[in-house]
């Protein structure tokens, strides 16, 4: 290009980088698309790295910025699996509450895409471990019947216990939905029904959230129901547990009232209905009693307090991988605890199917649960 030009061009990208800084959104929003992009063209280097600090800094809001800057492999469309989004807009600057003051944090370090496709993995990663637990109930079925005791139902409880690791899995199908359609990150919410649009690039989806906790959280209560029922519907019980799980499900699902939500770091958590969180309730207790009295029976040379300790441990482990999840990652935003969260409940899931296939091995030694 001629000298003339190369003036021109400088010129252009002057006037268009001062009128990004100063000019209202309103005003710059008025250019039309070809304007736009022979001014962008104009913009040196410098420009661009400026004006990239300048977003990040949420000093001003323009729209026109976002255009210009996010290049075509940046924008949120269908790609392949392992090439994840940019760090949503409102990770830049979080607001957290600690100990009454409010402390703007950056957490979009968080959100590389090595770091997202880790989590991605060791969210998948728990079908193994639930699927060996079918296998290896089903491999000793023969001997839990003898241990249940051969009473009416036995094979139908047996069924439910075959299937309880693949039904507590697949639980958490509602949540990867969630994550996979905002990019596997965890960021401020806000509501549609606040605003006309969430912009997916910008925030995750509140009313999508709600959705996702009242099927996690009942269908992981159903998954403790099954194993729950094999346990322990024997005579008198076995006509109260069965219409109770199926009654307080149906409720469970039915229930959309979400209460006022707690704050933590004062952000909500955990938009639950109280009929759902008293269904989950009632199923993970029971199902700790149900792990201690196989941990009591299956480990007999060891003290009691163990016994107990090392039944309950993977339910334990499971809980506190949900908790750090609903109380810590989804309340600082943080995409490293979301991770942790996942991996302690993993070890949960191999911890659960160590513990099965313990007692299933117990069983087949010929100790019983019922004589």
């Amino acid at each position: 290009r001629s000298a003339r030009e190369e003036a021109t061009t400088h010129m252009y990208g002057h006037i268009f980088f001062g009128l990004l800084l100063l000019a209202p959104s309103e005003a710059t929003s008025a250019l039309k698309r070809p304007q736009m992009s022979r001014f962008s063209k104009s913009l040196t280097p410098t420009h661009t790295r400026i004006l990239r600090q300048f977003r990040k800094s949420k000093a001003r809001r323009s729209g026109i910025v976002d255009k210009i800057l996010i290049k075509d492999e940046d924008r949120w469309e269908p790609r392949w699996g392992w090439q994840k989004p940019p760090p949503k807009e409102s990770l830049y600057r979080v607001n957290l509450t600690i100990n009454g003051e409010t402390h703007i944090v950056d957490q979009s370090k968080t959100a590389k895409q090595w770091i997202l496709n880790l989590i991605e993995l060791i969210h998948w990663a728990p079908a193994l471990p639930a699927f060996l637990m079918a296998n290896t109930i089903y491999h000793h079925s023969h001997w839990w019947e003898h241990a249940l005791g051969h009473t009416q139902g036995v094979e139908f409880r047996m069924v439910g216990l075959i299937l309880s690791p693949i039904v507590a899995f697949a639980g958490g199908l509602p949540a990867m939905a969630m994550h996979e359609f905002e990019g596997w990150q965890v960021a401020p919410f806000r509501s549609p029904e606040d605003k006309k649009c969430v912009n997916v690039q910008e925030y995750n989806n509140e009313r999508l959230r709600r959705v996702n906790y009242r099927f996690i959280f009942v269908l992981q209560a159903w998954g403790f129901m099954l194993q729950n029922i094999a346990v322990f519907c024997v005579n008198g019980l076995n006509g109260f547990l069965v219409p109770t799980a199926i009654v307080f499900a149906y409720i469970g699902f039915a229930d959309q009232r979400i209460p006022k939500e707690p704050h933590i770091f004062g952000n909500p958590a955990f938009p639950l209905s109280a009929v759902s969180l008293i269904v989950f309730i009632l199923a993970a207790s029971l199902n700790l009693c149900a792990f201690g009295f196989i941990g009591i029976n299956i480990y007999q040379d060891q003290p009691e307090i163990l016994r107990v300790v090392k039944a309950i441990l993977p339910v334990t482990l499971i809980a506190i991988g949900g908790v750090i999840e609903g109380l810590l990652a989804e309340t600082t935003f943080n995409q490293w605890l979301h991770g942790l969260a996942f991996f302690i409940l993993n070890i949960g899931f191999w911890a659960e199917y160590g513990f099965l296939k313990t007692a299933g091995k117990a069983f087949a030694h010929g100790i019983v649960l019922y004589n």
